[in-house]
């Protein structure tokens, strides 16, 4: 079967082309920009039409419904279908309160992690950091959300009224200005929620804990870390692709 991703999250549109359960290309358009919405018609047009769409979205719903409108105008008629969280799925089971509350894109990397049969910490770096446990049984324990290092950043400079951002910022032990105290003040409270999900989880599992970063923060996160961690790409997709397994 021919079909299309996306993986609609907080900042950026990432789709991927699909043929037999095999990811071909994918792509990606940060949503942020005016002009997203014709550079994402651009690169459909340029891909053959999918037997199917399937879409994970956490954005704004008026952004996710432009998203959609965009897709339909290349492809009239086109099957297309909303994913969202639910209490079982393949090896995955939810002590989540609320399941439907729970961010799809959260729900499908845990559907991923329950596959393995191993105790699994999550976190994902973006506009929001977020961290769920998945143990070797396939039980999602629920997790953390907290504003990721961008968020944070702007967060002070939207309620510090003496606190400017003229400049570039580094990640720095400790910084010598405001600019640099910024971005390492966020990128190592980062660090910290990592370092504090990381020991958390490995009080609930038998020491066999392994620990997946995802999300354009990834790699900064995983060169500030002390503890062994994976870098995974593209995990959304891949629980996409499970749901049909």
């Amino acid at each position: 079967m021919n079909e299309l991703l996306i993986d609609l999250g907080n900042s950026r549109l990432k789709y991927a082309e699909v043929q037999n359960g095999v990811v071909l290309r994918a792509f990606a358009v940060n949503h942020g920009d005016g002009d997203w919405r014709n550079i994402l018609a651009r690169g459909l047009a340029d891909l053959a039409r999918p037997e199917r769409v399937r879409v994970a979205a956490v954005a704004h719903e008026l952004v996710t419904q432009a998203a959609l409108a965009s897709i339909q105008e290349i492809w009239p008629g086109i099957a297309l279908t909303r994913v969202t969280a639910e209490t079982h799925a393949g090896a995955l089971r939810s002590a989540v309160n609320e399941p439907k509350r729970l961010g799809v894109d959260r729900f499908l990397t845990a559907l991923v992690a329950a596959k393995t049969t191993r105790d699994t910490l999550i976190i994902g770096c973006g506009t929001a950091l977020t961290a769920d446990f998945v143990d070797a049984s396939g039980l999602h324990h629920g997790g953390w959300i907290a504003p990721g290092p961008e968020t944070m950043r702007a967060a002070v400079l939207a309620r510090a009224a003496r606190v400017h951002w003229l400049r570039e910022g580094k990640v720095q032990d400790f910084a010598t200005n405001t600019e640099n105290a910024l971005e390492s003040g966020a990128w190592h409270a980062t660090a910290g929620f990592a370092e504090r999900a990381i020991r958390t989880a490995e009080a609930q599992c038998a020491g066999n804990l392994q620990v997946w970063l995802h999300g354009g923060g990834a790699e900064t996160l995983a060169g500030l870390l002390i503890q062994p961690v994976t870098l995974q790409r593209d995990l959304v997709f891949q629980g996409l692709l499970l749901l049909d397994r």
